[in-house]
């Protein structure tokens, strides 16, 4: 099963654009708690790091990599079709 985690980029990231998670809460309209998620590598939906990288204006692969059972891609190349249609 293939989940999205984040790099360790993603807190650099936001640092360097000035915004708090809540900021992102806000910019984004998820849960301050769906935020915190993707940050502590608790499993998060294509969508939501889609709209993470939005409000960022960054791209997946910069914050965001796919992990496959014990197999991680730093890219995109290998997603399903339904996670690389959400991104």
């Amino acid at each position: 099963m293939m989940k999205i985690k984040p790099k360790e980029e993603l807190f650099a990231v936001m640092l360097s654009k000035g915004l708090t998670q809540q900021d992102l809460s806000k910019k984004t309209g998820l849960t301050y708690v769906t935020i915190n998620k993707a940050f502590n590598n608790k499993g998060i939906s294509a969508k939501t790091a889609k709209e993470i990288c939005n409000a960022m204006d960054v791209n997946f692969e910069d914050i965001f990599f796919i992990s496959n059972d014990n197999n991680c891609y730093q890219t995109n190349d290998r997603l399903s079709d339904q996670t690389q249609s959400a991104l």
